[in-house]
């Protein structure tokens, strides 16, 4: 989606360009003014220099209008997760667990809100099912 380096028009005259962040629009209810933002970048830092990959990182946006102008703002930066350890239920549920302890901080959302958000997040990011459920699928 924007994946190719290329500038966006938003609304009427925001120019977007970020080329990193990838945004997923849930269809049905009406518009939410959060949505999920992606990035993903490599694993290493200067505090994990040993580490290779890449790491999958989402953000909460949010539109507003900034002076006369539709924007989206960042809200918070929600969890990370290593690209190659997705299907592993350990990571899951450390992702799991950093998202619901961030959006918990985040107290102008509703509960609608929270739902959606966590919708958005479990297309990329499969919620870990509970130990019993896990062990009657097996």
């Amino acid at each position: 989606m924007f994946g190719d380096g290329a500038s966006y028009t938003s609304g009427d005259s925001v120019r977007l360009n970020w080329p990193h962040l990838h945004f997923r629009p849930v269809s049905g209810a009406p518009p939410m003014p959060f949505e999920i933002a992606w990035s993903r970048h490599p694993a290493h830092s200067r505090w994990r220099k040993h580490q290779d990959g890449m790491v999958i990182e989402c953000a909460l946006t949010e539109r507003a209008i900034v002076g006369d102008q539709p924007a989206i703002k960042m809200v918070c930066r929600l969890a990370s997760i290593p690209e190659d350890r997705v299907d592993d239920i350990g990571e899951r549920d450390r992702f799991w667990h950093q998202v619901r302890a961030r959006i918990g901080r985040l107290h102008r959302l509703t509960a609608r809100d929270r739902d959606e958000i966590e919708q958005q997040l479990a297309w990329k990011v499969p919620r870990p099912l509970p130990a019993s459920v896990r062990q009657a699928a097996e």
